[in-house]
């Protein structure tokens, strides 16, 4: 072989080695760029997934504001309580009934363990009247408009008189 021969093949091999390496490095960068793809493509559809949760969930606040507030007739506030058993007096009355409040207290609101528990407005009246007024002041209390429960309820008929006595115990959920 020459010189010029040899010199050429060692050209040519350094030549080979240098596109070589360049041809690896280039792959390995590649690589990299790839690996940062992807990693983008998952941060952008996690994105995209909240913006859809949080639009969902929007559109459900926006579609579901008029059944909360039509919800929230459903309880009475701790402010509006003398309001209410005023009424409840003032009905009584007009339907010939004798009331009297006999108990009158605020459980408030607990949470425990995250779970909260709505405050109550405990009444309990005494009542007495004609009997057919007597049962319309209890289909009264049995139609109040907010969320309640009346545990208990007693009526005695007085046989002499006709007029019929009566205790009745209301709870009241107040606004959570």
């Amino acid at each position: 072989m020459t010189k010029r021969t040899t010199t050429n093949l060692v050209l040519a091999l350094i030549f080979a080695l240098g596109v070589t390496l360049g041809l690896a490095l280039m792959l390995y960068i590649v690589n990299i760029q790839g690996s940062k793809l992807e990693q983008a493509k998952i941060t952008i559809a996690e994105h995209v997934a909240k913006e859809a949760a949080y639009t969902n969930v929007t559109r459900l606040v926006e579609a579901s504001a008029s059944d909360r507030a039509m919800l929230l007739t459903y309880f009475i506030t701790e402010k509006e309580t003398i309001t209410f058993i005023s009424q409840l007096e003032a009905a009584a009355l007009a339907m010939g009934v004798r009331l009297q409040t006999t108990n009158l207290s605020v459980t408030p609101a607990t949470t425990v363990d995250g779970k909260t528990t709505p405050g109550v407005l405990t009444v309990g009246l005494s009542f007495g009247g004609e009997t057919t007024a007597a049962k319309k002041f209890l289909t009264l209390l049995e139609n109040v408009p907010y969320h309640k429960q009346i545990p208990t309820v007693t009526m005695t008929k007085d046989a002499a008189t006709a007029a019929t006595q009566g205790q009745v115990s209301l709870l009241i959920t107040l606004t959570p």
